[in-house]
This record gives structure tokens, sequence and C-alpha cells, in this order.
């Protein structure tokens, strides 16, 4: 029994002893979103020098200026781009309440593959300009990694909050990360395809993957639980359709 106690006692003085676990340090959003529409802001309009008054002979400057024509097709196509990723990161901040040290760095990282985008754009440009064959394909895949990158920066970001449920705002369904992380995981996937379809094949297979992804993060962007739904209705006494509770 007196080796009880002394065990006890020893265990309380050890306990009293550790230092007091570190509070969790959060925040509100406002300064990160603030923070954060100013680089996409930077970064879209980056891509406009990309564009610039090309040489050209006297009488040569129609020409010129229609030989330029993948600067503008890559201005246009980043352009929307990035505004999509603006306009997801927009939608996602609806839906959260509070920011912690990891959800910062998640969104650091979305903002850095965002930010590097008017690179690859411009690199693929110029050399579908210049028309080899070989540097296409360069260019088409490094455009095609670093949309991937930024694709696996938007999953790292929603594997962090899908674990943090204080950070979200009540009443967010919990199905939203789960298809969060579907959209991201599908971006990766086909971006990498792309890549390796530009490299091995051809540069115009990944054409089709660069029209598609947009359009689909696009119309995906307020969550696709919430573009579908006739998930939460039923057929009545069926109930052959699945209920689900809004978020």
């Amino acid at each position: 029994m007196a080796l009880r106690q002394r065990i006890a006692s020893r265990m309380r003085r050890v306990r009293e002893q550790e230092p007091p676990a570190r509070p969790v340090r959060l925040s509100d959003t406002q300064r990160t979103e603030a923070f954060s529409d100013g680089v996409f802001a930077i970064a879209i309009t980056l891509l406009v020098l990309n564009l610039s008054t090309p040489r050209h002979h006297p009488g040569e400057l129609l020409q010129a200026l229609l030989r330029q024509w993948p600067a503008y097709v890559g201005y246009a196509t980043s352009f929307l781009f990035i505004g999509v990723i603006w306009f997801n990161h927009h939608q996602v901040f609806t839906r959260i309440r509070y920011v912690d040290r990891g959800l910062h760095v998640g969104n650091l990282a979305i903002l850095f593959t965002t930010a590097v985008l008017p690179f690859p754009t411009e690199v693929l440009a110029a050399a579908v300009q210049e028309g080899d064959p070989f540097d296409e394909r360069v260019a088409v895949a490094f455009y095609a990694l670093c949309a991937a990158a930024m694709c696996s920066s938007w999953l790292l970001f929603f594997t962090h909050l899908s674990r943090r449920g204080p950070l979200v705002h009540e009443g967010v369904d919990s199905a939203y990360f789960r298809w969060e992380r579907f959209r991201a995981t599908v971006g990766i996937v086909l971006y990498l395809v792309a890549a390796a379809a530009a490299w091995l094949i051809t540069p115009v297979v990944a054409l089709p993957i660069f029209s598609f992804l947009p359009a689909f993060f696009w119309s995906t962007s307020e969550g696709i639980i919430d573009i579908l739904p006739f998930f939460r209705r039923s057929r009545g006494a069926g109930g052959d359709l699945i209920r689900r509770s809004p978020p």
C-alpha cells in the first residue's frame, strides 16, 4: 500500500512539472483572404507581360501580330484558369471560419503554385510560336507538371481542412471535403497524363485535358454536392435517391 502511494505521489509530481500544452492559435480569415486576393491579382496581371510589340519590318506589322497568336491564346486561357482558381478559393473560404498554422501553409502552397503559372504559359507560347516539335513537347509537359503541382496544393489544403472541424462553419457537410479532395486528385492525375502524353506521343493530346479541367473546376467550384440537387431529393416511397442534408 505504501509503495502504491509513493508511485502515485511521484506520478503526480511529474505531471505537475510537465509544461502546459501550447494553445492552438486561430485567426480569422480576413487577412488571409486579402493577401491571397493580392497574389491572385498580381499573378493574373503578370500574364499580360507575355504580350509585346513584335519585331517587324515596315509594312509587316499585321503579319507579325498574327504570328503571335500563341501568346494571345496563352494569355486568354491562363487568365481564365487563374480566374477559376481565384473563384474556387473564394468559394471555399465562405465555409472557413478560422485559420490555423497548417491551413496557412496549405494556402501559401496554393498561392505559390498559382503565381508561377505565368512562367510556363510564356514558355509554352514561345515554343509553339517557334514551331520546334521537341521544344513544344517540353513546354506542354512543363505546363502540365506546373498545373499538377497546383492541384496537389489544393489536395494538401483540403486534407488539412477536413481534419480540423473547428476551422469551418457549423453545418458544412463532411462530404464536401471528400468531394473536394476528389476534384484535386482528378486534376493531378489528368495533368500528369497530359504531361506524359505530350512527351511520349504528341502535344496535341494534352489540349483536350487543358480545356476540360478548367471547365470542370469552374462548374464544380461551389462543391460537387451542390450541383447534384437530385441527391437531396427522394422519389417518394421508393427512396431510390440518397437523402442528404444541405450543407
